[in-house]
C-alpha cells in the first residue's frame, strides 16, 4: 500500500468537511450572541454553516453566507455550549 498524501486532522477537516450543522431548540442565556461569538473568530475557511433551529411551535433552517474553518477548536466549543449531539460536521 502507498499513500499518495499526508496531512493533519485539521487540514484534512477543513479540506473535506461538506458543512457545519448546529441543532438549537432553546434561546436561553443570549445563545444566539454566543453561537455569533463562536463562529466569527472561524471565518473565512471554505465549510458552510446550517443552523437548524425547533420549538414545539415552528421549525427553520437557516444557511448562513459564512464560510468557516470547522477546526478542533470551534467543534469543541461549540459542543459545550449546545451540547454533545447538537453539532456536526457533515463530510
Amino acid at each position: 500500500m502507498t499513500a499518495q498524501g499526508v496531512s493533519t486532522l485539521e487540514i484534512a477537516r477543513e479540506n473535506l468537511a461538506k458543512s457545519l450543522e448546529i441543532y438549537v431548540s432553546n434561546t436561553s442565556d443570549n445563545l444566539a450572541e454566543k453561537i455569533v461569538n463562536s463562529l466569527t473568530s472561524h471565518r473565512d475557511g471554505k465549510c458552510p454553516v446550517t443552523i437548524h433551529y425547533k420549538r414545539q411551535d415552528a421549525k427553520v433552517d437557516l444557511q448562513l453566507n459564512w464560510r468557516i474553518k470547522p477546526d478542533t477548536n470551534l467543534v469543541d466549543e461549540l459542543k459545550n455550549l449546545l451540547g454533545e449531539d447538537q453539532v456536526k460536521v457533515i463530510y
